[in-house]
Order: structure tokens, then sequence, then C-alpha cells
């Protein structure tokens, strides 16, 4: 069956949340005190998650291949995510606080501020939300075909 990349994007967040949500009920419902019952037939869900991973391998593969014009568009949009959150995460306290479980306080300093590493992660969300506009436009005009499931 043909559908857009976005599609196809679709199916596999779909294929990954059952898939995740199998593991779990299996995680959960496997092992029980001998003779209590269980919610799920465990062998059904068990071959059921092999048979989706399968599935899901199958469809990732298959966007991998028709990314493959804009890779470098999605190297730079995972690297400006990181940036962005390691921007965001760095510590910028200053002045006088108290450390730990001591009552005693201690001044902070930072030689990188709040507003300049603000600025600096809103300016690379710029460029991301540019690069992700691009890419949703890939995704809506480019067609794969994937599998009848």
């Amino acid at each position: 069956m043909q559908v857009t990349l976005a599609k196809a994007l679709k199916e596999r967040s779909r294929l990954a949340g059952k898939l995740k949500r199998n593991f779990e009920l299996i995680n959960r419902e496997n092992s029980k005190i001998s003779g209590s019952q269980r919610s799920f037939d465990m062998h059904a869900l068990h071959q059921e998650s092999f048979q989706l991973h399968d599935q899901l391998t199958q469809l990732k593969k298959i966007i991998a291949k028709a990314n493959a014009p804009i890779a470098d568009k999605l190297v730079e949009m995972d690297e400006l995510k990181s940036m962005i959150s390691y921007l965001r995460n760095v510590d910028t306290t200053i002045g006088w606080q108290k450390q730990g479980y001591n009552t005693e306080k201690v001044c902070f300093e930072a030689v990188l501020g709040s507003a300049e590493l603000t600025a600096e992660a809103d300016q690379l969300q710029k460029r991301a939300e540019q690069i992700q506009d691009e890419l949703d436009e890939f995704n809506a005009l480019t067609k794969v075909e994937i599998p009848d499931n």
C-alpha cells in the first residue's frame, strides 16, 4: 500500500507504542503467585510482540531509505535538539544559596548567564523550526510503499 512518509511515520509510532505496551504487560503479568489469574494470554502476547517487532523493523528500514535525501537535515535536527537541551540545562545559579543539607549559605557565580544561554537556545530553536518545516513538507510529499498488515 502506498502512503505518504508522514503516514508511515505515524504508523511507526503506533507500532512502537503497541510493542512498548506489550512489553509492559508481559513484565507485569508474566510472573505471578502460583494459582493467580492472569489478565492476558501470555503466549499470545509474546508472539504478537515478535510480530510487531518484525513489522516495526521492516517499516523503519523503509523509512530510512526514504529519508536518504534529507539525511543531512535529520542529523542537523538531532544535533540542534541536543545543543538546545544542553543550553537549557546549564546551571546559572548566582548569589547566596544554601548548599545541600548544610544550613550555611555559599555564594555562587556563573560565567555564562541565563539570558545569554537562553538567547543562544532560542536562536538554535529558530533553525530547528525551519528544518522541521522542511521535513514536514518532505514527509507530506514523499510516497513510500508499506506492507498491508
